[in-house]
Protein backbone atom coordinates (compact mmCIF):
# COMPACT_ATOMS: atom_id res chain seq x y z
CA UNK A 1 0.00 0.00 0.00
CA UNK A 2 2.77 2.43 0.94
CA UNK A 3 4.59 1.76 -2.37
CA UNK A 4 1.41 2.43 -4.33
CA UNK A 5 0.93 5.76 -2.53
CA UNK A 6 4.54 6.79 -3.19
CA UNK A 7 4.16 5.84 -6.86
CA UNK A 8 0.89 7.80 -7.09
CA UNK A 9 2.51 10.88 -5.54
CA UNK A 10 5.53 10.59 -7.83
CA UNK A 11 3.33 10.37 -10.93
CA UNK A 12 1.16 13.27 -9.76
CA UNK A 13 4.28 15.37 -9.18
CA UNK A 14 5.50 14.76 -12.73
CA UNK A 15 2.31 15.76 -14.50
CA UNK A 16 1.37 19.33 -15.28
CA UNK A 17 -2.26 20.34 -15.51
CA UNK A 18 -3.50 23.13 -17.72
CA UNK A 19 -4.39 25.15 -14.62
CA UNK A 20 -0.80 25.09 -13.43
CA UNK A 21 0.41 26.26 -16.83
CA UNK A 22 -1.92 29.27 -16.68
CA UNK A 23 0.57 30.92 -14.32
CA UNK A 24 2.94 30.99 -17.32
CA UNK A 25 0.29 32.76 -19.44
CA UNK A 26 -1.22 35.39 -17.17
CA UNK A 27 0.62 38.67 -16.70
CA UNK A 28 2.92 38.14 -19.68
CA UNK A 29 2.83 40.12 -22.91
CA UNK A 30 2.33 37.75 -25.85
CA UNK A 31 3.11 38.78 -29.44
CA UNK A 32 1.16 37.34 -32.36
CA UNK A 33 3.30 35.01 -34.47
CA UNK A 34 0.68 33.23 -36.58
CA UNK A 35 -2.97 33.65 -37.44
CA UNK A 36 -4.58 30.46 -38.70
CA UNK A 37 -1.12 28.92 -39.18
CA UNK A 38 0.06 31.77 -41.43
CA UNK A 39 2.67 34.31 -40.29
CA UNK A 40 1.38 37.60 -38.94
CA UNK A 41 1.66 40.42 -41.45
CA UNK A 42 5.19 41.86 -41.51
CA UNK A 43 5.41 45.34 -40.05
CA UNK A 44 2.55 44.79 -37.59
CA UNK A 45 2.74 43.99 -33.91
CA UNK A 46 -0.28 42.49 -32.18
CA UNK A 47 0.03 42.02 -28.44
CA UNK A 48 -2.10 40.16 -25.91
CA UNK A 49 -1.95 40.11 -22.11
CA UNK A 50 -4.21 38.11 -19.79
CA UNK A 51 -4.98 39.72 -16.45
CA UNK A 52 -7.39 38.28 -13.87
CA UNK A 53 -10.67 37.90 -15.79
CA UNK A 54 -9.67 40.51 -18.37
CA UNK A 55 -7.39 40.61 -21.37
CA UNK A 56 -6.01 43.53 -23.31
CA UNK A 57 -3.57 44.37 -26.05
CA UNK A 58 -2.87 46.37 -29.13
CA UNK A 59 -3.20 45.63 -32.84
CA UNK A 60 -3.90 48.69 -34.96
CA UNK A 61 -6.21 49.69 -32.10
CA UNK A 62 -6.06 49.05 -28.37
CA UNK A 63 -8.57 46.41 -27.30
CA UNK A 64 -9.83 44.66 -24.18
CA UNK A 65 -12.31 41.94 -23.28
CA UNK A 66 -13.51 39.88 -20.35
CA UNK A 67 -12.71 36.17 -20.27
CA UNK A 68 -13.33 33.04 -18.21
CA UNK A 69 -10.86 30.18 -18.02
CA UNK A 70 -11.19 26.68 -16.66
CA UNK A 71 -8.68 23.81 -16.77
CA UNK A 72 -8.62 23.44 -20.56
CA UNK A 73 -11.39 25.74 -21.69
CA UNK A 74 -11.52 29.43 -22.42
CA UNK A 75 -14.42 31.79 -23.16
CA UNK A 76 -13.64 35.28 -24.38
CA UNK A 77 -16.29 37.99 -24.72
CA UNK A 78 -16.35 40.24 -27.78
CA UNK A 79 -13.51 42.75 -27.56
CA UNK A 80 -14.05 46.48 -27.29
CA UNK A 81 -11.53 48.45 -29.35
CA UNK A 82 -10.61 52.01 -30.15
CA UNK A 83 -11.53 53.23 -33.66
CA UNK A 84 -8.23 54.36 -35.18
CA UNK A 85 -7.74 53.60 -38.88
CA UNK A 86 -4.29 52.83 -40.18
CA UNK A 87 -3.64 50.63 -43.15
CA UNK A 88 0.14 50.61 -43.13
CA UNK A 89 1.26 48.11 -43.98
CA UNK A 90 -1.59 47.33 -46.38
CA UNK A 91 -3.86 44.68 -44.89
CA UNK A 92 -3.29 45.70 -41.25
CA UNK A 93 -6.96 46.56 -40.68
CA UNK A 94 -8.14 43.27 -42.23
CA UNK A 95 -5.66 41.35 -40.07
CA UNK A 96 -6.88 43.15 -36.95
CA UNK A 97 -10.52 42.35 -37.77
CA UNK A 98 -9.68 38.67 -38.37
CA UNK A 99 -7.61 38.53 -35.19
CA UNK A 100 -10.37 39.99 -33.01
CA UNK A 101 -12.93 37.62 -34.55
CA UNK A 102 -10.72 34.57 -33.89
CA UNK A 103 -9.92 35.81 -30.39
CA UNK A 104 -13.64 35.88 -29.58
CA UNK A 105 -14.09 32.38 -31.01
CA UNK A 106 -11.27 30.78 -29.01
CA UNK A 107 -12.49 28.02 -26.72
CA UNK A 108 -9.21 26.57 -25.48
CA UNK A 109 -5.53 27.22 -24.96
CA UNK A 110 -2.22 25.43 -24.79
CA UNK A 111 1.34 26.38 -23.83
CA UNK A 112 4.07 24.76 -25.87
CA UNK A 113 7.58 25.86 -24.91
CA UNK A 114 7.62 29.65 -25.19
CA UNK A 115 4.51 29.69 -27.38
CA UNK A 116 0.88 30.25 -26.42
CA UNK A 117 -1.74 28.79 -28.73
CA UNK A 118 -5.40 29.76 -28.66
CA UNK A 119 -7.65 27.00 -29.95
CA UNK A 120 -11.05 26.69 -31.58
CA UNK A 121 -12.48 23.19 -31.65
CA UNK A 122 -9.09 21.78 -30.66
CA UNK A 123 -7.26 23.41 -33.59
CA UNK A 124 -4.78 26.27 -33.25
CA UNK A 125 -6.14 29.55 -34.64
CA UNK A 126 -3.76 32.05 -33.01
CA UNK A 127 -0.13 31.48 -31.98
CA UNK A 128 1.86 33.87 -29.84
CA UNK A 129 5.45 34.05 -28.73
CA UNK A 130 6.39 35.29 -25.30
CA UNK A 131 7.29 38.99 -25.24
CA UNK A 132 10.51 40.24 -23.72
CA UNK A 133 9.25 41.53 -20.37
CA UNK A 134 6.30 41.41 -17.99
CA UNK A 135 3.29 43.21 -19.42
CA UNK A 136 2.29 46.73 -18.48
CA UNK A 137 -0.94 48.42 -19.45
Amino acid sequence: MRCALILLLAVAGCSSTAGERWDEVQGVEWLLAQIERKPALAGTGISLTFDVGRLYGEAVNRYSAQYERTEGALRIDAAAATKKFLDKPPGAMEQEARYLKLLGEADGWRVSGSMLELLRGGKTVLSFRRGGSPARE
